[in-house]
């Protein structure tokens, strides 16, 4: 009986150490794929783009779900300064994206743009300093901006914007 009881605590211990050693906390960061993330929210679990390296190259897929310490998580925000002067020509970003923060993709070379549905809300900076000709905004509400159109786009006169049929009013009264 005494071996069974010693049997019997060493699992314990051993599925207590495997519980603390695989936990996921707020504040935790990783990288994957080139691309350093912050745990923000666990339960649903989210996760914060904080900044690339560029030997990923200067074309960029975010993925909508990462995994780490034997969890998924999704991709909603992208952060401040994330993507800053990488000299990306290409950006692919995913629909589970809610928040392009300041400067995140600020001093690029990036001449297209496209902005998914699920976005709400867009930075100062968040794209300025790139030769952007083209922006397909999915959204059917324009998203916020923190400040104007012109911090978010530095070149916001020349690009052509494409935005879902039936809410070209919604965006021209927003401009």
């Amino acid at each position: 009986q005494l071996q069974f009881q010693l049997k019997h605590c060493l699992t314990t211990f051993i599925s207590l150490w495997a519980l603390v050693a695989y936990s996921q906390n707020i504040g935790d960061t990783f990288t994957d794929n080139h691309i350093s993330y912050q745990v923000t929210t666990i339960n649903p679990n989210t996760v914060t783009v904080t900044d690339y390296n560029t030997d990923g190259g200067t074309s960029v897929t975010i993925p909508q779900t990462v995994d780490y310490v034997l969890s998924t998580f999704a991709v909603t925000v992208i952060g401040n300064e994330a993507f800053l002067n990488n000299q990306l020509t290409s950006i692919e970003i995913p629909d589970t994206v809610t928040t392009i923060v300041n400067a995140a993709f600020q001093a690029n070379s990036l001449t297209r743009v496209t902005i998914p549905g699920s976005v709400t809300s867009i930075g100062r900076r968040a794209f300025q300093g790139n030769p952007i000709v083209f922006a397909s905004v999915l959204a059917t509400t324009p998203p916020s901006l923190v400040g104007s159109l012109e911090d978010a786009f530095s070149n916001r006169w020349n690009i052509t914007v494409l935005v879902p049929s039936g809410s070209v009013t919604a965006y021209e009264n927003h401009a």
